[in-house]
């Protein structure tokens, strides 16, 4: 279990740096760029790891642990991913990323309403703190302060909405005899095949060419950090259960906050408003869990 949390503070703390590396590569490109980049540089990394750290051990894999990180792939690799970074380029980086790890309020709804399972005094405590993170987080300080357009935060909860399936599925397929590091590769290698086979009727370009270095060092980079990341997070289902690992990663929206405010200076505007929503949305996630 103690391995397990270690394991959810280092990928929450990975994951982190992912939004503010993706804000300044937009500077000079588009959201179909750091898509292709990114899922492109994450899957020869993943293979690196699994031939020389892990001697390309964990084949084979049963194929129920197959088809999970298969589904895995389609709903967070591909489009949780998508729509989070599009909800990055509109609203910002670390709005984003809070309301997009507000996941677990999703699971609480749907096990209350449909699943008939009992609400606490911290259920209710958790709700309330993310439903008024995220609010914080929309809310105009100034009258001259712009608006954020309703789009980006559209898309901010439909990443929301894919990657609550994250946790469940990641321990699922480990439960079905699926090793972690080969779980992980093939999580980016279904989103890589997505963004190629099906990115035109998804509307998704593939760009390569023509983006200046700067972008396509901190896209490459933002793959590498955000697979390492996930390696990370399916060697803590591994250790310990879904439901208390996962709200550990969400701690994620605080280090993007610290990091948006001291390096994206003149690129983003971070408020304090937004430190407190995140605050408040990883504190109602851990009530969720926890109370």
């Amino acid at each position: 279990m103690g391995l397990g949390i270690i394991y959810a503070l280092a990928g929450g703390i990975v994951w982190g740096l992912v939004p503010p590396l993706v804000k300044r590569g937009l500077v000079g490109s588009d959201v179909d760029a750091a898509v292709t980049i990114q899922q492109v540089a994450m899957v020869p990394f993943l293979v690196l790891v699994w031939i020389v750290g892990y001697d390309g051990a964990g084949l084979p894999v049963p194929l129920p642990a197959v088809v999970t990180f298969v589904v895995l792939g389609a709903v967070g690799a591909f489009f949780g991913r998508v729509f989070l970074l599009r909800a990055i380029d509109q609203v910002g980086a670390s709005r984003a990323q809070s309301i997009k790890n507000a996941s677990p309020l999703l699971t609480t709804v749907i096990g209350v309403t449909l699943l008939g399972e009992t609400a606490t005094a911290g259920t209710f405590g958790g709700v309330i703190a993310i439903v008024v993170g995220i609010l914080i987080t929309h809310v105009k300080t100034t009258a001259t302060e712009p608006s954020a357009p309703l789009i980006g935060f559209v898309n901010a909860f439909l990443s929301f909405a894919f990657y609550s399936l994250g946790p469940i599925l990641k321990r699922l397929g480990v439960l079905q005899g699926g090793d972690p590091i080969v779980g992980a590769l093939i999580t980016q290698i279904t989103g890589l095949a997505i963004i190629f086979l099906a990115g035109k009727v998804l509307r998704i370009r593939i760009v390569f060419r023509g983006v200046p270095l700067a972008s396509t060092v901190c896209f490459a980079t933002s793959g590498v950090v955000h697979a390492i990341g996930t390696i990370f997070t399916f060697l803590a289902v591994v250790h310990a259960p879904a439901v208390i690992v996962g709200p550990i990663w969400n701690i994620q929206p605080l280090v993007t906050f610290a990091l948006a405010h001291f390096t994206l200076k003149g690129i983003e505007i971070v408020r304090v408003q937004d430190g407190v929503g995140a605050g408040l949305i990883v504190g109602g996630v851990f009530l969720l869990a926890w109370v």
